[in-house]
Parts: structure tokens; sequence; C-alpha cells
């Protein structure tokens, strides 16, 4: 059985931690220089004015980003907080008997990546995140499997844990 979500657990687990969101003030920056960027080019005829405008464009947008995450942080901690009290609830559905401030010591132990092909027969890529999640439970961790279309905002999380790779080696008797 799969659990969807519509967050990274790692993202949500390192803002409840910190306060800050990487991932959405990444892609307001790249939104925002992606609608400057042609107003820049069309605006300066000089290659290095166009670079200097840029330059500082970027760190304007860096310094607000950050300035609105520190005044914001403390909100943004106590939501991703209640998003990983959510998961958790959901998280027994699937028995693993964690809570919320157990789900702040989960780590990735590995990452795996996938090109496959969608109904559409395009390329897509999956990701495949690994990670241990402590338990309440005697055992102490469950391994779960977050799986992700690149480029989605779609998330699943299951059992797994990676599959070894037996190798051959020369028998040296």
């Amino acid at each position: 059985m799969k659990i969807n979500i519509n967050y990274d657990l790692l993202d949500r687990i390192a803002t409840a931690k910190t306060g800050m969101r990487l991932m959405n003030k990444n892609r307001a920056n790249l939104f925002s220089m992606c609608l400057t960027f042609p107003l820049i080019v069309l605006t300066e005829k000089n290659i290095l004015d166009i670079l200097k405008r840029i330059v500082s464009l970027s760190a304007i947008n860096y310094s607000l980003g950050f300035s609105m995450d520190l005044l914001f942080s403390s909100m943004n901690k106590d939501l991703a907080k209640k998003w990983l009290e959510n998961l958790a609830i959901m998280l027994k559905d699937i028995d693993v008997n964690t809570t919320g401030d157990l789900l702040l010591d989960s780590y990735k132990y590995k990452t795996e990546y996938e090109i496959k092909r969608n109904e559409k027969n395009l390329p897509i890529l999956e990701q495949r995140k690994y990670i241990m999640v402590p338990t309440e439970d005697t055992n102490g961790e469950v391994s779960l499997l977050q799986e992700h279309i690149v480029g989605t905002g779609d998330y699943s999380l299951s059992y797994g844990s990676p599959k070894k790779v037996l190798k051959l080696v020369p028998n040296t008797i």
C-alpha cells in the first residue's frame, strides 16, 4: 500500500528543523529570473551590462527570499511540524508506528534514479529515495521508499529497501 503526498519528506523535515524552505525559494528565484531575463536583454545592448544586471537582480532576489524566510521561519516550522504529525497518522495505516517528533530524526540512506516511459511513451525520470524512519516499536527503525517523478509534485511513500546486487567473484582457493 502506498501513501500519496504532495511534498518531499526530507524537505519537509528540513523545514520543520530550520524554518527555511529551500525548494520553494529556488523555484521562485528561477521563475523571477525567467521573467526578467528577456527584459534585461531587450533594454541592455552591452553583454557586460547584461551580466551586471542579472547578477544584481539575482542578489536582490536571494536576499529578499532569505529575509522573508527569516521573517516567517517560526511559522514555517510550526506548519511543517503539523504536516509531519498528519503524515505520522497516515503512516499508521501502513503499520509504521511513528510520531511527528520521531520523523524529525529520519534520514536518507540511498537515492536511485531510473528512466522510464509514461503512457504516451515519453521518457520520464523516476527518483527513489530510501529513508530510514524511527518508530516506537521494538525494532526501532523501518525503511520507507519515497517515489517521485522528477518535475511533478506527486510523491508516494511505502515500505521498501534497496535490492542487493550479488556479484560473482573468482575463487582464490
